[in-house]
């Protein structure tokens, strides 16, 4: 994951910050978690970091699960 470019996920809590790390974690994609990036968003807290080219991927399996995610930001 140590490309230029990745994709951010908001999520509504850090509970379900952690939940959505561990359902990518047991998918075998991997996802970390950082504070929220100031240009998204002034709130301090979680979100997930993940490779843009696992992006699809992981918006289906969160869908699967059931979590919502409260926005999806490219970042380059």
């Amino acid at each position: 994951m140590n490309n230029k470019q990745y994709t951010v996920l908001l999520v509504y809590s850090s509970s379900y910050a952690i939940k959505a790390n561990q359902i990518l974690s047991k998918e075998g994609i991997s996802s970390k978690m950082i504070p929220i990036p100031r240009h998204i968003s002034s709130s301090c807290g979680v979100c997930l970091r993940i490779s843009t080219g696992d992006k699809s991927r992981v918006l289906e399996v969160l869908k699967d699960k059931g979590l919502p995610l409260d926005g999806v930001f490219e970042i380059s």
